[in-house]
């Protein structure tokens, strides 16, 4: 049998899990903006170029 310590352990394994799991989604969101806002200054030079 479980005991209220076992209990507490595996809530913190599980929100710890979750935690990570949306920081790296929060990175991955911050690289492809990232991303998107090298590709529309790269469109913006190029446009002023011409």
């Amino acid at each position: 049998m479980k005991t209220d310590l076992q209990y507490a352990i595996e809530r913190n394994v599980a929100t710890n899990r979750r935690a990570v799991e949306n920081y790296n989604l929060l990175r991955q969101q911050e690289q492809n903006l990232a991303t998107e806002a090298l590709e529309l200054a790269l469109d913006r030079e190029s446009l002023g170029n011409n």
